[in-house]
């Protein structure tokens, strides 16, 4: 009895985080650069056309931003380099910028006051 608490036990400690790391999402913060290229209907089917593609990878969109033509989302690691290669791929078709960036906390003034 107490041999198959233990395995349990280490199963749960072992197996658990290395099938849920195999899941990890990443958030990334996607703005499309017209350019010379301000075509507003043209950038609209852009965003609609990578947010079609963000879907197709199990991604999931969590905010719409107006002011930079873009959007924000989740998405499972292990997809982004093919996501990625495609994003490049509709960037080349609309003849627009596509900026993808990883969504992290950013500081204006890092070690302020450490001398």
């Amino acid at each position: 009895m107490n041999c198959k608490l233990i395995l349990i036990f280490l199963l749960s400690i072992f197996i658990l985080p290395m099938s849920s790391s195999a899941k990890s999402t990443t958030s990334y913060i996607l703005s499309v650069d017209t350019g010379d290229n301000a075509n507003t209907q043209s950038t609209t089917n852009l965003v609609s056309e990578v947010k079609s593609l963000v879907s197709k990878f199990q991604g999931k969109i969590t905010h719409d931003y107006k002011l930079i033509n873009g959007f924000s989302f989740e998405i499972y690691d292990k997809y982004v380099p093919t996501l990625k290669t495609e994003i490049n791929a509709i960037s080349d078709k609309f003849g627009m910028g596509i900026n993808l960036e990883e969504d992290k906390e950013v500081h204006a003034f890092n070690n302020l006051g450490k001398h």
